[in-house]
């Protein structure tokens, strides 16, 4: 006998009845159990759980314990509208609060102007900083002394363009001051500070030396 090759379907002539069938047969079991397998992957990786975002390093800039008010977070409003203030979190806390480091660094300035009123920024890493605004004072070491997490560095206030008492934080740019998006705070792992999400939230600090 010769090997004839019809299609997907080989068989010996004179043909066999039903060899060829029962081959076909298999082939499109093979073809539908494939399909299946690439259905069931597409679907777990649409419902694996997204990667989530990593860990915030900044602790809530004030006492362990103590809560306060979020009264504005990222592009909450017209002052936080620029560069310069959109990724900004606003506390409302009474002229005097102790305000402390959310994370260790080194003090990068320490002013006093119309705008931040009293003001301190805190280097941490690379071009990274953390900036306390409208300080009722400051204390902490010279510019270039090293903070650790949680050192009280001054009072809030409400000096420079401020309606009322209460602490601006941002995480921004050494190099030029421009803020920079940052995952909210450690104690809270999971909450944007977006102001949509933010806003009105009572936040309790956990921030420890």
């Amino acid at each position: 006998m010769s090997a004839l090759t019809e299609g997907p379907c080989r068989f010996l002539a004179p043909p066999v009845k039903g060899i060829c069938k029962s081959r076909a047969t298999t082939l499109r079991s093979m073809r539908t159990l494939t399909m299946i397998a690439a259905a069931a992957m597409s679907l777990s990786l649409l419902s694996a759980p997204a990667e989530a975002a990593p860990a915030s390093p900044f602790s809530l800039p004030y006492q362990p314990g103590t809560t306060h008010l979020v009264t504005q977070g990222f592009g909450g409003s017209s002052h936080n509208s620029g560069p310069y203030t959109w990724h900004g979190v606003d506390f409302a806390m009474a002229s005097g609060t102790p305000v402390l480091t959310t994370m260790p660094g080194t003090v990068h300035s320490s002013t006093l102007s119309q705008g931040w009123g009293h003001t301190i920024v805190i280097k941490h890493y690379g071009d990274v900083c953390s900036r306390y605004a409208h300080l009722s004072r400051r204390v902490h070491p010279p510019v270039g002394g090293q903070v650790g997490r949680g050192a009280l560095i001054g009072y809030s206030g409400n000096t420079g363009n401020s309606t009322g008492p209460h602490l601006h934080f941002q995480i921004q740019k050494c190099s030029d001051n421009r803020t920079i998006y940052w995952n909210g705070f450690k104690e809270y792992p999971g909450l944007r500070a977006d102001d949509n999400y933010i806003r009105g939230r009572r936040l309790t600090s956990q921030n420890r030396p």
